[in-house]
């Protein structure tokens, strides 16, 4: 039935209309009437060293220094020691590797092991407890925990070192440490760059460059000796280019003229 002009309608609601919701609060994340709730996602399963142990606590600044006595080693080096290539010793026994051994320096990216931990796993024995060590004069300091040290920057630390500023330092795995007594004792002496203003003795970069000696001069000055040479002479005899051979007999003329 259709409804007299000028009469009101009634308002129909539409069945996909949407409920207006009270004002909500800012930072309010329940889901609406109209908005299913979604089922969290479990977090993706982590590797068993990446995952706390109940109850510990991360340490404020992790250690990645060697300690002093205890020789350390690589997964390159365990996965020699049972015979395998590195790539398939980390796809067969990495991942419980490195849940039962920790790190000796965790957080680095290349990790290394105490070698007696890491020897009785390779055994199946039991693994021996490390001794809770206090700093010691000769643990190895990487070149950032020698700058942590010294209050400078880890960049600095290696210029320190090619400059003779600061030792050179020990190679060990592929990387440079430094004793943590000669860290100290930098600290120690104080700021002494200034006192010396400019190069060091004993400084690399000292190093006057070499003279260079070609025998294929002295030969040219035999020839020519006994025969004028020209540079096309000289540019088939020895198979150099043109520019080459005008180099090579402008050097024997002047060791003639000397």
């Amino acid at each position: 039935m259709t409804a007299p002009r000028g009469a009101r309608r009634r308002p129909t609601t539409h069945p996909t209309a949407r409920t207006l919701e009270p004002t909500r609060p800012p930072g309010d994340t329940r889901p609406t009437s109209d908005t299913p709730a979604r089922a969290t996602a479990p977090p993706p399963p982590g590797r068993p060293y990446d995952v706390p142990h109940a109850g510990a606590e991360h340490p404020k600044e992790s250690k990645r220094m060697i300690p002093q006595g205890r020789p350390t080693m690589t997964e390159d080096d365990i996965a020699t020691a049972t015979g395998l290539p590195l790539h398939t010793w980390r796809r067969r026994h990495g991942t419980d590797f490195r849940a039962r051994v920790p790190a000796v320096n965790p957080g680095e990216r290349m990790r290394l092991y105490d070698e007696a931990q890491a020897t009785a796993y390779i055994n199946g024995r039991p693994l021996p407890a490390l001794p809770d060590q206090a700093p010691h004069p000769e643990d190895l300091l990487t070149d950032k925990e020698t700058a942590a040290l010294l209050g400078v920057d880890a960049s600095t630390v290696r210029a320190y070192a090619t400059t003779g500023y600061l030792p050179a330092g020990t190679e060990r795995h592929g990387r440079t440490w430094w004793p943590r007594h000669v860290a100290e004792a930098r600290l120690k002496a104080g700021d002494q760059r200034h006192h010396n203003p400019g190069r060091q003795p004993g400084d690399p970069r000292n190093r006057a460059p070499r003279p260079r000696h070609d025998p294929r001069i002295t030969e040219i000055v035999q020839l020519n000796n006994r025969a004028p040479l020209t540079t096309t002479d000289i540019a088939h005899r020895y198979g150099v280019s043109e520019r080459t051979a005008q180099r090579l007999l402008a050097a024997a003329r002047q060791h003639t003229g000397n």
